[in-house]
């Protein structure tokens, strides 16, 4: 049975006339406002897709498909607690000329439970749609990703094929054509993830509410893609690009976007430059923007990259595209300990105020008066 059959038949089955699962407390909605920096109330599944596109044709002359990782509420925290093997992250090839083994390389554990049984009681949820960065992955930030979920969304997160860290590993790798690839591909998988999972495939049920995040160059992506497509009503986005260069060829402007946009940056973005992309963005921006700073903050700081131990994977990074983990991973950056419960609290806090209708929930975008400062409002 394939992943989507098995969903669908759980959502049709007698599953959903058993008593709903009690949860630990209210998640956000019209009168509750739960703190968002830290795990919400639901246990989370978590799913592998395979989603193939027939309208674009690979240069291998088959039908562009793409893995998405979807985190979802689940109804138990019971099962199997998903990890990732790094030497699936690795070309074959690459691993045999570094002479490193899958054995060496590990695993990379996370806090949802393999293709648990969704929760049908408390939904439908919000959608929101993760775009990685740039020679990045669709696991990247799983800090960010599978904690939403446990406050009541479906997240899914599509590796942009020809722009991950895979593709970049692969021997005499191009990656400025990868790039300018992905400034095609990109927008289509987004289309494509939300038109499957508002479909069928689907692990968990999704409502019409959509919102979309990502990092770096998922910024890009998830800008041009709230231009493109007004049903996303907000936009998440860690270390930004200026919106400018998202929305060329579009003939909108960002101050045009209709829906809200929340820019998280780190001061110390040595790859994109704060005030040439952050603050600009701001100011280029509507009435309904948020700049939060986290000072001391690098690019890297807004994914795991900076707690995993990656192992051989961080010497191979390293000849392929230099030192970059140095860029929010460093003694001097702020540690992640303190950025991922702030980054949480502000990036979850507007997607709970917006798309679960919580007012309450604006009361926790705010600075700290050390680490964080916010700028604007919904």
């Amino acid at each position: 049975m394939q992943p989507s059959s098995i969903w669908t038949w759980l959502l049709l089955s007698g599953a959903c006339t058993e008593p709903a699962p009690e949860l630990a407390f209210a998640p956000a909605g019209p009168e509750a406002a739960p703190d968002p920096s830290t795990w919400g109330p639901f246990p989370v599944g978590v799913a592998t897709l395979w989603l193939t596109d027939p309208d674009r044709i690979e240069d291998d002359g088959e039908p562009r498909t793409i893995p998405v990782e979807v985190w979802y509420p689940a109804a138990s925290a019971e099962g199997e607690l998903r990890s990732y093997s790094l030497a699936e992250l690795v070309p074959p090839e690459r691993l045999e000329q570094d002479g490193i083994t899958a054995e060496e390389l590990g695993q990379v554990e996370s806090l949802s439970h393999s293709d648990a049984e969704p929760d049908t009681w408390h939904g439908p949820y919000p959608l929101l749609i993760f775009s990685h960065g740039n020679g990045g992955l669709r696991i990247q930030s799983n800090f960010f990703t599978e904690v939403l979920a446990s406050h009541g969304y479906v997240v899914a997160a599509p590796d942009h094929v020809g722009n991950t860290l895979y593709d970049f590993l692969v021997p005499g790798a191009n990656q400025d054509t990868s790039m300018y690839r992905a400034m095609y591909d990109r927008p289509y998988d987004v289309d494509l993830v939300v038109e499957r999972l508002l479909g069928a495939e689907t692990p968990a049920p999704v409502s019409d509410r959509l919102g979309v995040a990502g990092h770096s160059f998922g910024t890009w992506t998830a800008i041009r893609a709230m231009g493109l497509d007004p049903r996303f009503e907000i936009a998440v986005v860690h270390a930004p690009v200026d919106p400018v260069y998202a929305l060329l060829g579009t003939g909108i402007e960002p101050a045009w976007l209709e829906g809200a946009v929340v820019l998280q940056a780190g001061d110390d973005d040595q790859l994109l430059d704060y005030e040439d992309n952050a603050v600009v963005a701001f100011e280029s921006l509507g009435d309904e923007a948020i700049l939060a700073t986290y000072h001391g903050a690098g690019h890297f700081t807004f994914s795991d990259l900076c707690v995993l131990d990656l192992g051989p994977v961080e010497d191979m990074v390293h000849d392929s595209v230099g030192d970059v983990l140095e860029d929010g991973c460093g003694p001097q950056n702020m540690p992640p300990e303190v950025a991922f419960p702030a980054i949480r609290q502000h990036g979850i806090g507007a997607l709970n105020a917006v798309l679960r209708d919580s007012p309450g929930s604006e009361s926790w975008l705010v600075g700290d008066g050390e680490w964080v400062e916010v700028e604007g409002g919904l």
